[in-house]
């Protein structure tokens, strides 16, 4: 009858050991049957013992084995840490025959066998992704052991582990949020059963197992920050599930809709227009260009106006309402010969007349413009016009004579000595000698004073917020602004940082006096207080900071009224000038030519003609037949910088001036056209 034994241990070789020590035997005369292999818990410990069961052999088998042992060593089985199924334990493996497997080794079900013999010994290699122990003895990666009989072999196979890695977005305006996903895996490995070999390198096959995100912590996440509104909650399932790097839009603001601010549709023709050439009484046909003003009748509707339209608030992902953008409604005014509808959203005219409708801003001016017609010349005998309207002289103005009309001139004959003030436009069809002609002045000083004062209104602003911020420190708290202002520190301040305010406001005050006639109480009120405010470094009527952001108000009033409208009627047609001081706040068309005069446009200089001596200065380019005199007298061309001068024929003498760069021809030059490039140098 067999004896055996089956013996607990933390490892199999201790098992082994324990019941060779019961039975009294060596390895050599017993059966070893592995039952169960240990297992470690965490922090490397043992959880699991391993469970063996060892037969002694029958005296006729161990007599058959000890005759062999000295050219059969007996096979040695090393057991594996990794799981094996017990269906690998309870059914024994059938090996190959001794033949074989004499000094070979190989991997059966998961286990290590080898045979060896003498000096038949097989070797066993280690690698990185399994760990191999000989005896208890660790094998390095990439080693390479031959194994002798007896000796226990263990190796051990690590899975890879790469936890998912997640974190929430939400953006600036808390619109939208977005799940950022890593993807997380397990990598299962498990040895590769191998046949008897010489050299057996382990090798480990790999099966990759994706791994989920736990949705409810990340609902649990933004919860924690307050995510409440627009959540995706089948996205946020698809995020989780994700075996890829990924981005998921997963919670969603409602974004708020504009609405529209109100506005003025104007109904009728308020541009002037060009018309057919007329037929002289020679005969001939007169082609020059000849604009005619647009009028309207009693009752016409003039414009509409359009309420604002108030947007829809949205929801952030906070929940917290995100508002629409605020609009603003139109404030019309309504002028001469005009009148507002019952329900307030018509402009209707009263009279017969041009139509005249100025937008500024918010602002909107509608007026009827009437017309006088002054047959004759206007003389001592009749005195000089002054008109809220439109004028038309069919004679010539005379000797000292004045016409002044807040609307447009036009004078068929001469005017000789004489001052002209239009404020719209002016046409002469004869010549302009030694008179004094300003057109558009108003819109001239707006078009200078726009600039100035947004550079103003910027600079002011970053000013009281300075002054706010020096108020709070300790050191500016003890200076004595209620006997001085603020004009010590707005010393210190022109002096450094704010070097460009001071220059300016200097500017503007040159501005307005240049235009002192055309100037209301209103600017003279904002004058005053750029003078005492600024201006006076001794004492300043600004004690605090609130003082400085009333005067931001008031610039950011007089800012808006100052803004261009498009009035394309702002123009002035001549047909000769000489010895005359001509101001226009438009374009200018000259038809034969001028001789030393002194003329200044905010548009286009075109002359079909000649320019013979004086100054003449036009914003946006110049188009001249021909420039310069034979003599003394210079001429010199001036346009701002990013304009051209084109001039078919420049006469030697004659100087060009582009923003602040200047040339002076020595010689005749045909087809001129002269601009900057970008380094600011004269490209002809």
């Amino acid at each position: 009858m067999e004896r055996s034994v089956i013996a607990r241990a933390k490892t199999v070789q201790d098992a082994v050991e324990q019941a060779l020590t019961l039975l009294d035997a060596t390895k050599q005369q017993v059966h070893i049957e592995v039952m169960e292999s240990e297992a470690k818990g965490m922090l490397g410990l043992y959880s699991k013992q391993a469970v063996v069961k060892v037969t002694l052999k029958t005296e006729e088998i161990l007599d058959q084995s000890l005759d062999m042992a000295e050219y059969s060593p007996p096979i040695s089985i090393a057991e594996a840490s990794v799981n094996i199924p017990p269906s690998r334990i309870e059914h024994p493996v059938t090996t190959p025959s001794i033949d074989d497997t004499e000094g070979k080794v190989w991997i059966e079900a998961g286990q290590v066998y080898f045979h060896s013999k003498g000096n038949h010994q097989p070797s066993i290699r280690a690698t990185e992704q399994i760990s191999l122990w000989i005896d208890e003895v660790p094998i390095l990666a990439g080693e390479t052991v031959k194994l002798s009989a007896g000796d226990i072999v263990r190796y051990e196979v690590e899975d890879k582990v790469v936890e998912p890695v997640w974190d929430i977005h939400i953006d600036d305006k808390a619109m939208n949020v977005q799940l950022r996903i890593e993807a997380g895996y397990r990598i299962i490995r498990q040895v590769v059963d191998t046949p008897p070999t010489l050299r057996l390198v382990l090798k480990a096959e790999e099966q990759k197992q994706h791994t989920p995100i736990e949705p409810i912590a990340v609902r649990k996440k933004l919860i924690e920050q307050k995510v409440v509104y627009g959540l995706y909650h089948d996205e946020i399932k698809k995020a989780c599930l994700s075996e890829v790097n990924d981005t998921f839009l997963i919670a969603e603001g409602e974004q708020a809709i504009a609405g529209t601010n109100g506005y003025f549709e104007i109904k009728v023709d308020t541009k002037t227009r060009k018309v057919q050439p007329k037929m002289r009484e020679n005969g001939t046909i007169d082609y020059r260009e000849i604009k005619e003003f647009p009028c309207v009748d009693d009752g016409d509707l003039i414009g509409l106006i359009y309420p604002p339209v108030i947007g829809i608030n949205g929801v952030n992902v906070f929940g917290e309402p995100v508002l629409a953008p605020p609009v603003t409604g139109v404030i019309v005014l309504t002028g001469h010969g005009t009148q507002l509808s019952q329900d307030g959203l018509e402009i209707l005219a009263t009279r017969t007349g041009m139509p005249e409708v100025i937008i500024q801003g918010r602002h909107v001016k509608v007026a009827i413009i009437p017309k006088l017609e002054h047959r004759g010349d206007v003389a001592l005998q009749t005195g000089n016009i002054h008109f809220q309207g439109d004028v038309e002289i069919s004679g010539t103005v005379q000797d000292t004579m004045k016409v002044e009309a807040d609307g447009n001139i036009h004078i068929k004959g001469n005017v000789n000595m004489a001052e002209i003030i239009a404020t719209q436009s002016l046409m002469v069809t004869a010549n302009v000698i030694g008179s004094e002609v300003a057109v558009g002045q108003l819109f001239l000083f707006y078009g200078q004073a726009e600039p100035i004062l947004q550079v103003i209104l910027e600079q002011t602003e970053f000013l009281t917020t300075a002054i706010e911020q020096l108020n709070r420190a300790a050191a500016f708290k003890i200076t004595d602004i209620d006997q001085h202002g603020l004009a010590p520190l707005l010393d210190v301040l022109f002096r450094g940082r704010f070097k460009e305010l001071h220059k300016q406001l200097l500017l503007f005050m040159r501005t307005i006096e240049e235009h002192k006639a055309l100037i209301n109480e209103e600017w003279q009120k904002y004058i005053k207080e750029i003078k005492n405010g600024f201006l006076n470094l001794t004492m300043s009527h600004f004690k605090t900071a609130q003082d400085l952001d009333r005067f931001v108000k008031r610039t950011a009033y007089l800012l808006d009224r100052v803004v261009l409208p498009q009035l394309d009627h702002i123009f002035a047609q001549f047909h000769y000038i000489q010895n005359s001081q001509i101001l226009v706040g438009g374009p200018v068309q000259v038809k034969k030519g001028c001789y030393n005069t002194q003329l200044r446009c905010a548009g286009l200089l075109e002359v079909t003609g000649f320019l013979r001596g004086g100054d003449y200065y036009a914003a946006k380019g110049m188009h001249i037949q021909e420039a310069g005199t034979i003599g003394s007298n210079s001429t010199k061309l001036t346009v701002k910088e990013g304009a051209v001068i084109h001039v078919d024929k420049l006469l030697g003498g004659t100087i060009l001036q582009i923003g602040s760069k200047m040339h002076h021809f020595k010689e005749d030059t045909l087809n001129v056209k002269a601009r900057l490039n970008e380094d600011r140098q004269f490209v002809w």
